[in-house]
């Protein structure tokens, strides 16, 4: 009988604080910039604020730009936090929609260090940080930038949490998803289409365990970033 074993070693994910990203601004200042710093109830269209912010861009005004986002996700997590129940998970989502345009919109301008800033206070965001779009489109980034370790932390956050405590994100078709993009990662990497998704959660819950009763251990992702595999024959 022959069966293939995949040991996996994952590491635990470092996230700021939420909105730690998020300036301070001067409401004054943001008044001089013609936004408004008063969000109305009825208006938390996503589109209007990306409209918003792609006419900055179109003037190559990129801290502009970024302040609409800004702006608006300060308001409307506020909006979210102390507005109505009934509109909170609309609202939620509309503000992970935002989250992902302005970490998009540092992608697109080369400012990667200012895209994962704003990714790792989307994914700490206490209004939209379970949003499994926010997720998947952070291990994306890492991915197109060939950070695998960083893309797997994020997958595995995501997905069990630290130490197999929960994962952040909750929507069971949200999860399903995001296995399947963690999957697809592992066999392009590893060069490996025989990986099942059962294989992969089976490799995590243990390394989960081990994790949780030792800071060392072996694994798929060596030190160039690379999968690694063993086979074992029985």
């Amino acid at each position: 009988i022959k069966s293939s074993h995949h040991n996996i070693t994952f590491y635990s994910i470092r996230i700021i604080n939420a909105l730690s990203t998020v300036t301070e601004f001067n409401e004054e200042t943001l008044r001089k910039e013609g936004i408004n710093t008063m969000v109305d109830d009825s208006a938390h269209d996503p589109n209007e604020i990306i409209s918003k912010a792609n006419s900055k861009v179109a003037m190559n005004d990129i801290p502009g730009a970024q302040m609409v986002y800004q702006t608006a996700l300060l308001d409307w997590v506020d909006d979210a936090t102390f507005g109505s129940p009934d509109k909170k998970e609309e609202l939620s989502k509309a503000i992970a929609t935002l989250w992902v345009e302005y970490a998009n919109l540092n992608r697109k301008a080369n400012l990667f260090k200012a895209a994962t800033e704003a990714f790792e206070s989307a994914v700490n965001c206490p209004v939209a940080g379970s949003s499994g779009n926010i997720w998947s489109e952070y291990a994306a980034f890492q991915r197109e930038r060939n950070r695998n370790k960083t893309a797997q932390k994020i997958y595995i956050q995501a997905l069990v949490g630290d130490n197999g405590q929960g994962g952040q994100v909750t929507k069971e078709e949200e999860r399903n998803r995001i296995w399947l993009e963690f999957l697809d990662m592992m066999r392009k990497i590893n060069q490996d289409e025989s990986l099942t998704l059962e294989q992969l959660q089976e490799a995590v819950e243990v390394e989960q365990t081990a994790a949780a009763s030792t800071a060392t251990g072996g694994g798929i992702i060596d030190h160039h970033g690379n999968i690694q595999h063993q086979h074992q024959h029985q």
